[in-house]
């Protein structure tokens, strides 16, 4: 995972909480700057989420959440 990434992450957990933004659900936290296999298939591990689309939004923080793998759809 890049280091923007993880950066961005990590803002948006303390900007927002631990809890999906899709269904409330706590999130695992991947071992951030560790080899963590089974975050790529975990359900239940953080991701980005744009809660304005992209083509609407851009990437701009303010338009961007925390969310279970699987809300993320």
């Amino acid at each position: 995972m890049s280091e923007k990434r993880i950066h961005i992450k990590k803002k948006l957990r303390q900007a927002f909480g631990d809890r999906c933004y899709w269904c409330a659900g706590v999130m695992r936290k991947p071992n951030y700057g560790e080899n963590d296999p089974s975050a790529s298939s975990d359900p239940d591990v953080e991701t980005i989420e744009h809660h304005l689309q992209k083509e609407k939004g851009t990437n701009l923080f303010m338009h961007l959440r925390l969310s279970h793998r699987r809300c993320n759809i």
